[in-house]
Formats: structure tokens, C-alpha cells, sequence
């Protein structure tokens, strides 16, 4: 194969390509022995044979692409738009410009047969986008010419998906509109739907559910004792990720709760245990916790959530050592410490443990202005505490004002905070003052009174 000519290489290269096919995409299995001859080529004085052996292959296996990935694919995927735009920008003269239009014309050409062929992912489609953008900031107006083409072969399949997406999900939408609050829920709960669908769905449970809970709707209460178990199910499911559909979920599950827990006057011990059990991940727990907006006045509900949680968020709100990409632990601590205590506040029994949260939260945040790591965190717990208020306003007495008043008095008061951070307490404070009736204001007059503890 050496000594093959480039011109016959290429009739060769369509054969190996059809013999691939066969064996990896009909028959599924493999053929390792390609891979070994590709590598062979590539570490030979000729490495170019490699690539014209390796453009045509169908989509293989990875243990296959792992072979040869050093040597024939390495800088590729992350310098083939670098290499071409260096050589774009040394191109000066008519032979090396010709060279780069040709290339280009050849890809073009392979790229517009092979993305049909094997319908390229979203992410191959993104990486020749990103590549001809780089490379036509560079080149000229014959060269920038193929560059378009090449985009638009980019941007159709796109528009084309897009329309193709929108058309089912308007199709889907109009399906769920006909359909009952339980039919929804059901639909959800015994289907393995894609999630985009899944999402889908429990938008439209939530709206139909938030319409119910503004009056607008009347959703019979024997479907709401429906809704009950099948939310449970929903939220232990396996699979099911912490993303913008488990967030939709958790006011789904705020609405269910508000007409059973204020209206009927029931505890929902099924909630209770998933949000109190050991075996809920604590980043879940604490986020279904926060999603309740109404007042928790039930013992039998809030206490064993409590002392099922309190540990944790203690221990959790010890400030990372740095910073990561995702520091959500601590802020959810945080968020779920401001509920835990706001709840609590008037459980006499529980005084302690409210208090120690209240300074634990309180000395978190000093130590983090201490060791300069407030960006990304501090603000961050803020503006969570500060929708969570929003969302309690309403039931707010006395007691929850005074906490909140005592709590934003000692983080305003640690030196060191950024002005960012404290325009959100500046917030929640005008959020609580406007909000909370006249009668139920009381300025704290002491460290006991803003924790309703008894002065002893």
C-alpha cells in the first residue's frame, strides 16, 4: 500500500469504506486490523495515505478511534481551525492560495455528502461552525466565498431541526391541553419519554395546577389525593436529574401541598418521609423543602424534616476550602438553613437548634468575607433567601420579622461585604418591609428576642 499511487489510493479508499460499512454498521462487529494498518500509515513517510484511508470510513467504534487518536486525529479536534487559519493568514502568494481553495473545495464537498449520511450530532455540527468562523476572519473574498457555503450546509440542517422540533412540541402541547391534571401526571409517571417531552408535560401540569391554585380552575379534591402518590413516584424516580424539569416538579409538588396541607388540613406524610428520609440526596430534599411557600404549622410535618436535615446543613455550611465550578452544596445549605429556621422560629422546642443555624449561617458568611471568596457564593445565597421571602410573604408574622430584621442587621454589619451583596439585603429588607402588615412589625430589642428565645 506503500507504493500505491494517490490517485489509486482514492478508488481504494471507497472500497475500504464500503467493506467497513459492512462489517461495523450491518454486522456489527469489528475490524481492528484497519485500525492497526491506519496507524501504521500515519507513522510512515507518507502520513497523508492515512487520511485518505480514514475521511471515508462510516462512524466506528471508540476503541477504534482510540488507536489511532495520538497519531492521526491528535491536534485535530482542537487545532484543525488553528492550523488552517495560520495558514490562511501565510497565504500571500497564488500557489498556496490556490492550495487553500482546493481544500476547502474538498471539504465542502466531503463534509456536504457525509453530514446526510451520517447525520451528524449537534456537537459536529457546532465544531465545523466554530472552525469556518475562525477561519474566515482570516482569508479572503474567493476563500471567505466556500467559507459561507460551508456555513449555510451548517445552519440549514439546523433550521430544518428546529422546525421539525417546534412543529412536535406544538403537536404535543395540544395533546396535554385536552387532557385532565391526573392524565398528565399519569402519562409522566408510567411512560419512558424523552425528556424534552417529560418537560413539556410538566409545564402544562403546572399551569393547570397554578390556575387551581389562583382560583381560576377547579380541580376536584379526590384528583388532587391522586396527584399525591404519583408526585412521590415522580420524585424518587430513577434518573431523574437535579435540572430545570426537577425545578417545575418541585412547584408542581408546592401546589399539590398548598391545597392539602392549608386547605384540607391534612399532613402529607408521603412528602414528609421523602423529604425527611436519608436515602433523598440532600441537594433534592432541600430543594422540594424550600418549594413549600406555606407555613409549615404542623409538627408532625416540619420537625422530622428538620431533624433529618439539620445536621447536614451544619455541616454544610462550612465554607468551601475554594472555589469550584459548582459550589451549590453550600448555597443550598444556606437556602435550606433560612427555611429550616424560619419555620421553626415559634417551635419553643426547637429555640436551640434555630439559633444555632442562625449564627451558623451568620459565621459562614463572615469567614468567607475573610478569605475573599464572596464572588460566586455569598451573593448567590442571597438572592435565593431573597425569592424565598417573596414567595412566604404572605404568612409572615411577628416572629418571622423579627428574625429576618435580626439575621440582615448581623450579615449587614460583617466588614468586608461587597457592595453587590449588599443591595440583595437591601432588597430583602424592602421586600419584608413592604410586605409584612403593620400590626406584625416589631423591631428585635436583643439577641434573645430576634431568635424568640427567653431571656434566662
Amino acid at each position: 500500500m506503500q507504493e500505491t499511487k494517490e490517485s489509486d489510493i482514492k478508488i481504494l479508499r471507497k472500497i475500504v469504506s464500503f467493506v467497513t460499512y459492512n462489517v461495523v454498521e450491518l454486522h456489527k462487529d469489528k475490524w481492528d486490523e484497519l485500525g492497526d494498518c491506519i496507524l501504521s500509515l500515519a507513522s510512515s513517510k507518507e502520513p497523508v495515505k492515512a487520511f485518505h484511508v480514514f475521511i471515508d470510513l462510516p462512524p466506528v467504534y471508540k476503541s477504534f478511534i482510540g488507536k489511532g487518536d495520538s497519531r492521526v486525529t491528535n491536534g485535530v479536534d482542537g487545532d484543525l481551525d488553528f492550523l488552517c487559519c495560520e495558514f490562511s493568514k501565510e497565504a500571500s502568494g497564488d500557489e498556496k492560495r490556490t492550495v487553500l481553495v482546493r481544500g476547502l473545495e474538498d471539504f465542502e464537498s466531503f463534509f456536504s455528502g457525509d453530514m446526510n449520511l451520517y447525520h451528524y450530532t449537534k456537537d459536529q455540527f457546532h465544531f465545523v461552525l466554530a472552525s469556518m468562523n475562525e477561519i474566515e476572519g482570516v482569508v479572503g473574498t474567493e476563500t471567505k466565498e466556500i467559507v459561507r457555503k460551508i456555513k449555510m450546509l451548517v445552519t440549514e440542517p439546523y433550521d430544518d431541526l428546529k422546525n421539525r422540533r417546534e412543529e412536535f412540541e406544538r403537536g404535543w402541547y395540544d395533546i396535554l391541553k385536552d387532557l385532565s391534571s391526573l392524565e398528565v401526571l399519569k402519562i409522566l409517571a408510567s411512560s419512558e419519554l424523552e425528556d424534552r417531552s417529560k418537560e413539556i408535560a410538566i409545564r402544562r401540569l403546572n399551569v393547570l395546577l397554578s390556575d387551581h391554585t389562583s382560583k381560576k380552575v377547579q380541580i376536584d379534591i379526590s384528583e388532587m389525593r391522586q396527584l399525591q402518590p404519583l408526585l412521590i413516584s415522580c420524585l424518587k424516580e430513577e434518573g431523574l436529574s437535579f435540572n430545570s424539569m426537577f425545578k417545575v416538579l418541585g412547584e408542581v409538588v408546592n401546589h399539590v401541598a398548598y391545597e392539602m396541607l392549608i386547605y384540607q388540613e391534612e399532613t402529607w406524610y408521603e412528602l414528609r418521609d421523602y423529604i425527611a428520609s436519608s436515602k433523598t440526596e440532600f441537594h433534592r430534599a432541600v430543594y422540594i423543602f424550600q418549594c413549600l411557600t406555606i407555613a409549615l404549622i404542623d409538627d408532625d410535618f416540619v420537625i422530622p424534616v428538620m431533624e433529618n436535615l439539620f445536621l447536614e446543613i451544619i455541616t454544610r455550611l462550612d465554607p468551601p476550602r475554594e472555589l469550584l465550578v459548582d459550589n451549590s452544596s453550600w448555597v443550598l445549605a444556606f437556602m435550606g438553613g433560612f427555611c429550616l429556621a424560619i419555620h421553626l422560629i415559634e417551635t419553643s422546642s426547637k429555640a436551640e437548634s434555630v439559633k444555632e443555624i442562625a449564627h451558623k449561617m451568620i459565621d459562614s458568611i463572615r469567614e468567607l468575607m475573610e478569605r475573599e471568596m464572596e464572588v460566586g457564593l455569598v451573593k448567590r445565597g442571597f438572592r435565593d433567601v431573597e425569592s424565598i421571602v417573596k414567595k412566604q410573604l404572605e404568612w409572615y408574622s411577628t416572629s418571622q420579622y423579627k428574625f429576618i430584621k435580626g439575621l440582615l442587621w448581623r450579615l449587614y454589619a460583617i466588614k468586608g461585604m461587597k457592595w453587590e451583596s449588599k443591595i440583595v439585603l437591601w432588597r430583602i429588607n424592602v421586600i419584608v418591609e413592604r410586605g409584612v402588615k403593620e400590626e406584625e412589625k416589631e423591631l428585635p430589642e436583643n439577641e434573645f428576642d430576634w431568635l424568640n428565645l427567653n431571656a434566662e
